[in-house]
């Protein structure tokens, strides 16, 4: 071999070019997970254990949302509702008390176009009815209203989304027993935060 094969013999194998390894960042937070992590750092340190917020999605075929919930609470699809597992409930517990948290969308009815107005009105006497003090009814932006009644030992956040003449509503309603009240920022971010993608 010639002193110029052996040199380009060698450059051949000469050390080669190692392309960048790939970013390892997480990917970026999604609107509604942002939510749940503003969420979660409402939660007091004394629940922080047995009190997270997730995101789950709604999967319906109209009227698609993303709720902010508690994580593993179980849910009742019949009531559209997360209550704390038994072992969370007292006497076992009595760090949560009898909570839960109710997100649900509907046409009531017919899928038309309604003023959504009256509707709620029936839900605020309702709650009258029930022996329930009104201590906040407030209209925060078009198509919103929050509700927050006070019974003697828990309070409701009710919060509304329509549109005007819309064929659907959404709510999402936290009962916080007395027990949790400490965490009820958490509850009034959470429903506060449900993102809606159709109001078909």
């Amino acid at each position: 071999m010639t002193r110029t094969a052996l040199f380009l013999a060698l450059i051949a194998c000469g050390p080669k070019t190692v392309p960048p390894v790939a970013s390892l960042a997480p990917p970026p937070l999604t609107p509604a997970q942002q939510v749940a992590a503003q969420v979660n750092a409402l939660v007091p340190a004394s629940h922080r254990e047995i009190l997270g917020f997730e995101v789950k999605q709604s999967g319906r075929e109209f009227g698609a949302f993303e709720a902010i919930v508690p994580a593993a609470w179980p849910h009742d699809s019949a009531t559209s509702t997360y209550t704390p597992h038994p072992d969370h409930l007292p006497p076992h517990n009595n760090h949560l008390g009898y909570s839960s948290v109710r997100v649900h969308t509907t046409c009531a009815g017919t899928c038309e176009a309604k003023d959504w107005e009256p509707l709620i009105e029936q839900k605020v006497r309702a709650l009258i009815e029930r022996g329930y003090t009104i201590e906040e009814d407030t209209r925060p932006n078009p198509g919103q209203r929050v509700i927050i009644s006070k019974h003697p030992d828990k309070r409701i956040y009710s919060y509304y989304f329509f549109q005007p003449n819309g064929h659907r509503y959404f709510v999402c309603e936290a009962e916080v027993d007395g027990l949790l009240s400490s965490a009820a920022s958490a509850f009034q971010a959470a429903c506060k935060g449900l993102i809606i993608h159709d109001y078909r």
